[in-house]
């Protein structure tokens, strides 16, 4: 268009000249007035709709659109208050309800819908319904919400909400307030669920009768499940401080701050729902060529999860680097080998050999080029919990050979690989290993953990598979190993569902199907444990039980790498996905 004008008046065309250089053809976001923050991300979401959709990726995304009722801040890593105005506390009810566990909090008296209506405990409850409707298909919240038993609201107070719950853990404010809240006059316009009470969402039994005598209720859950509710910015709707503007299907979704929001009366202003940035554009760039050249001519404003190598060479750019500033915060993501516990071939002395034998230095350059950092458990380095008193196994051929054969095992044949007899028969020290997935960096180390194995005397063999495949094979009795990659959490780690034997094998998520009495009885104390210094205590012996035994080698995590443009003041953090995009401020040069 501009090029075409300067054509037709080649008389004005010095004119036209200035003018394009000051404003351009076309909006830049990258414009030094522009209060445009854009984000690249690889991939579109499947949805915005925090019930039908979990995928780590999309919800720091949702949560500006739908935020949760608490939720960690990025500063502090601690559980902070988003709609409520303080943490709910415990308090102890009266009569029928004196043994049970109860926490009481109150809405902001400034928080407030879209549509100008107060935020009340009746959405409470309509969440909850949302959320025990288990004739929404593809229900997440189900199961995580089940700890709670009901909920007492005041009269005298619609913002006040009483949570009585099943069972008393360490983690309880993550279950019944660390989820995304939703407005009950915009997901149940026409009321189907008003009429029944909570109790009858939460019983298993008593819901089945209610679906059963009421078509409402898959009613309302085929409507809550339509397109509309999913990714239309009319349709997803929340408290947060973006409103959904526009989504072109693999190519961008535009978030625009609303106007007079409620949160920005707030006093100090809260990290959580702050919108600095005017608008957020995502921009969906799967291809690395494609980004690098965005990148080299100022199109994105943040670039988060860059190769390894990729960072390194942008670092040593002078050009990107004049406009660019980099971060490596630690992420909360970290590799480990899964060792079947009950294998008669890894007992205690295989496999601490086995973590003896991996150069987990070599793996973090070649896979990473040394953008990590050893871990020796699942807890992040940065939780206060963390056992900075344990070093990261070293390797050390001759004390894993040592170990091997104390275990019994030895090289008769002479052909590399350790026998012993295990039940009347001569096996060989052969383990296969299941990794891959999508993570490059699993692929990549397996490898090298192959190789060094080899060296004391063990034979892995590797079977690269889907990561549906993975799980299948880490139920199986017949699984030995596995490279995997795991996400923690940034504060409190609770580990019942990955180390006590309750949910060893098929039963849960402990893998490894390692089963101790000290180890359950460290977890049922951490279970239960409110005071700081006791839960200090056990999560340090969790540790230390961990590091003596084995029974997952923990390898590195991997740094996030980012790249932000210097016209930004951004917060990097260890939460992911390690920063927090409402909170970038430009600079004020």
């Amino acid at each position: 268009m501009c090029l075409c004008l300067m054509k037709l008046f080649p008389q004005v065309s010095l004119w036209l000249f200035f003018v394009i250089a000051l404003l351009g053809c076309k909006p830049d976001y990258n414009e030094a007035l522009s209060n445009t923050l854009v984000v690249r991300i690889t991939a579109d979401l499947k949805g915005l709709n925090p019930v039908l959709y979990r995928a780590g990726s999309s919800t720091r995304l949702m949560n500006l659109l739908i935020p949760t009722i608490v939720d960690f801040d990025p500063k502090t890593l601690a559980f902070a208050p988003v709609l409520i105005d303080s943490l709910p506390k415990e308090v102890v009810l009266p009569g029928e309800n004196s043994d049970k566990v109860a926490y009481r909090f109150r809405f902001r008296k400034e928080a407030k819908w879209p549509d100008g209506s107060s935020i009340t405990a009746k959405d409470y409850i309509f969440s909850l319904k949302v959320a025990f409707n288990r004739k929404i298909r593809g229900n997440s919240w189900t199961r995580v919400l089940s700890i709670i038993d009901k909920v007492i609201t005041n009269p005298d107070d619609p913002k006040e909400c009483t949570v009585v719950l099943k069972k008393k853990l360490a983690n309880s404010l993550g279950y019944f307030a660390g989820f995304e809240l939703l407005p009950e006059y915009h997901y149940d316009p026409n009321h189907l669920l008003a009429a029944f009470p909570l109790d009858d969402f939460v019983s298993i039994e008593r819901f089945d009768k209610l679906w059963t005598a009421h078509p409402e209720i898959t009613q309302f859950a085929q409507q809550f499940s339509q397109e509309k509710y999913i990714r239309e910015p009319d349709g997803v709707v929340g408290a947060g401080p973006y409103r959904l503007a526009k989504w072109e299907v693999n190519d961008q979704i535009v978030l625009v701050k609303r106007k007079n929001y409620w949160a920005d009366q707030l006093s100090p202003p809260s990290t959580l729902l702050v919108g600095y940035p005017d608008t957020i554009v995502y921009k969906i760039v799967a291809d690395e060529v494609a980004t690098k050249l965005k990148i080299k001519n100022k199109e994105l404003d943040l670039v988060s999860n860059l190769s390894a190598s990729d960072f390194i060479k942008f670092k040593k750019d002078p050009i990107i680097r004049e406009n660019y500033n980099f971060f490596t915060p630690i992420s909360q993501e970290f590799y480990v080998v899964i060792l079947n516990t009950k294998s008669p071939k890894l007992d205690n002395n295989v496999r601490i050999a086995l973590a003896k034998s991996i150069d987990v230095n070599q793996i973090l350059e070649a896979t990473v080029s040394g953008l990590g950092k050893r871990i020796i458990s699942p807890l992040s380095p940065n939780s206060p919990y963390y056992h900075h008193g344990l070093e990261p196994i070293k390797k050390d051929i001759q004390a894993a050979k040592e170990l091997l054969a104390q275990a019994g095992w030895r090289d008769n044949d002479h052909d590399g690989i350790l026998e012993k007899e295990i039940h009347g028969k001569v096996v060989p020290l052969e383990l296969t290993m299941v990794a891959g997935g999508t993570s490059p960096i699993g692929m990549s180390s397996a490898p090298i953990i192959k190789a060094e194995a080899a060296k004391v005397g063990i034979k892995v063999n590797i079977l690269g598979t889907t990561n549906s495949e993975i799980l299948s094979k880490l139920r199986s009795p017949k699984f030995e190993m596995a490279l995997v990659r795991f996400i923690t959490s940034p504060t409190d780690y609770m580990p019942y569902g990955s180390w006590h034997s309750d949910n060893a094998g098929l039963k849960g998520k402990n893998y490894s199907r390692y089963s101790s009495t000290e180890m359950d009885a460290i977890i049922d104390s951490l279970q239960m444990s409110q005071k700081q210094e006791e839960k200090k205590k056990a999560y340090l012996r969790f540790q230390e039980n961990l590091y003596e035994n084995q029974p997952v080698i923990f390898l590195f995590s991997p740094d996030k790498t980012i790249i932000v443009q210097k016209r930004w003041e951004p917060l990097i953090t260890p939460i992911r996905p390690n920063f927090f995009e409402n909170s970038f401020r430009l600079k004020k040069n």
